[in-house]
C-alpha cells in the first residue's frame, strides 16, 4: 500500500459545472496529497467569440505542452475527472501510460450515450457519434482503475463501450451530495395539502411526462406538483402539456429556485412532503441512480421512483426510496397512497437520510476515493 507522501497526482480535466470534480479536489486538499491542476481553458474562458477562444485553447495547449508532459513524468497517478472525454483528457493518458503512471478515471457518464441514446443529438454512425464511442473506448481501455458509481453503472457503461474490464480494475465510489444546511434541520409531518416535488433539468432520462401525466388521474385536489427546473424554454413542452390536460391548479412551475441559488433547499425541507426520482424509458434510465434521489435522501425527504438496476443494488427496502411502476396510472396511485399514510413515509425519509450519511455524504466519499488512490 502507497503512503500519502509517495502519492503525486496530475488532474486532467475541468472541474466546471461538476460538484464531484470539485469534491475529488477537496478531498486531496484535505488529505495533504500533492496534485497538479491547470486547466487548459483558463485563458481561453475569457474570450466571448466561439471561434477566437477555440483558437486560444488550442495555442495554448501546444505552448504549456511541454510543461504538461513533465509533470506527468514526475506524477505518480493521472487522474481523469469526470465528465471529461476530451482530446487532451485522453492525449494526458496515453502520455501517463508513455511514462508507466497509474491511470484513474472517474468515468460517471458515457459521452457517447448521452448523446446518442439519451438526448439523441447525434446519430449512432455520425462522425459526432463515431467520436464520442472512440473517446469513451480509449478512456476505458487506457485506464489502470476506473471508478463508476455503482456496478450496475459499471456492466451497463462497458457494455455500451464494447470493452470487457477485468473486475480487479473496476472500483465502485457512489454518487457523493455535498452538506447543505438543512441536511442537519428536522422536518415536520404536513397537515394540510400533500406537496410533491420535482426538481432537475428538462431532459427525457427523467421521464417528466409520466409524472405530469399521473396527475390527470389523482382525484384528491390537496395533491399538489411542484416542477423545479431550470430553464423557462425548455419548460414550454411540460406547461403545454400541463394546459392541454387542464391541470394548472395541481402543478405549478418554478424555474428560478436551485441548489446553486440556495432557494431549493430550505423550501423544500419546509414545504416538501414527497420528492420524485426517476420514471424515465430508456435503457439508461432503467439502470442509473439519478442525483436528485440523493438530494432527497440528504434532506430526509422520501422519493417516489421506479426500480432500477441501482437502486436494487444499493437500496433495501424503505431505506428513503417508495418504488412504483413508472406507468401514469400507478404513479398516481402510489402517490394516493402515501399522501394517506404520512407518518410512515415520514419514516421512510428518516430512514433516507441515514442512508446518505453511511454511502452518499463526503465523508463516505473521500474515504472511498483516498482507498483507491492508496492501494
Amino acid at each position: 500500500m502507497l503512503q500519502k507522501k509517495d502519492i503525486k497526482i496530475y488532474i486532467s480535466g475541468n472541474i466546471n459545472g461538476s460538484y464531484r470534480a470539485q469534491n475529488i479536489i477537496k478531498c486531496l486538499g484535505d488529505e495533504g496529497i500533492k496534485f497538479h491542476y491547470s486547466p487548459i481553458g483558463y485563458l481561453a474562458s475569457r474570450i466571448k467569440i466561439k471561434y477566437l477562444r477555440k483558437i486560444i485553447s488550442i495555442s495554448t495547449a501546444f505552448l504549456i505542452a511541454p510543461y504538461r508532459i513533465i509533470i506527468i513524468a514526475l506524477s505518480s497517478h493521472v487522474f481523469v475527472l469526470p465528465m471529461n472525454q476530451s482530446a487532451s483528457a485522453i492525449a494526458e493518458i496515453l502520455i501517463g501510460k508513455l511514462f508507466r503512471k497509474k491511470i484513474i478515471v472517474d468515468y460517471y457518464i458515457s459521452l457517447y450515450d448521452t448523446i446518442v441514446n439519451d438526448r439523441k443529438i447525434a446519430l449512432k454512425n455520425s462522425i459526432a457519434g463515431k467520436i464520442s464511442f472512440l473517446k469513451d473506448w480509449l478512456l476505458l481501455k487506457s485506464a489502470s482503475q476506473v471508478i463508476f458509481l455503482n456496478n450496475s453503472e459499471s456492466i451497463y457503461y462497458t457494455k455500451i463501450a464494447g470493452q470487457a474490464i477485468d473486475s480487479s480494475r473496476i472500483k465502485i465510489i457512489p454518487l457523493c451530495i455535498d452538506y447543505k444546511k438543512e441536511t442537519f434541520s428536522s422536518r415536520k409531518i404536513s397537515k394540510n395539502d400533500f406537496n410533491v416535488c420535482w426538481w432537475g433539468t428538462y431532459i427525457p432520462l427523467h421521464g417528466l411526462n409520466n409524472v405530469i401525466e399521473a396527475f390527470s388521474y389523482i382525484k384528491n385536489k390537496e395533491i399538489k406538483l411542484h416542477l423545479f427546473g431550470d430553464s423557462d424554454l425548455k419548460a414550454q413542452p411540460y406547461i403545454k402539456k400541463i394546459n392541454e390536460l387542464g391541470l394548472q391548479n395541481q402543478i405549478f412551475v418554478v424555474n428560478n429556485y436551485s441548489f446553486a441559488n440556495g432557494k431549493l433547499a430550505p423550501h423544500l425541507v419546509t414545504n416538501c412532503d414527497l420528492s420524485i426520482g426517476n420514471f424515465g424509458d430508456s435503457e439508461k434510465a432503467k439502470t442509473v441512480l439519478v442525483n436528485k434521489l440523493v438530494d432527497s435522501l440528504s434532506l430526509g425527504i422520501p422519493c417516489l421512483t421506479m426500480s432500477t438496476s441501482a437502486t436494487r443494488e444499493l437500496f433495501d427496502k424503505d431505506e428513503g426510496l417508495i418504488i412504483s411502476e413508472s406507468d401514469p396510472r400507478e404513479i398516481a396511485r402510489s402517490i394516493e397512497k402515501c399522501a394517506e399514510d404520512r407518518e410512515r413515509i415520514f419514516s421512510i425519509g428518516q430512514a433516507g437520510k441515514k442512508k446518505y450519511f453511511e454511502m452518499f455524504s463526503p465523508d463516505s466519499f473521500k474515504l472511498k476515493l483516498i482507498e483507491v488512490l492508496m492501494n
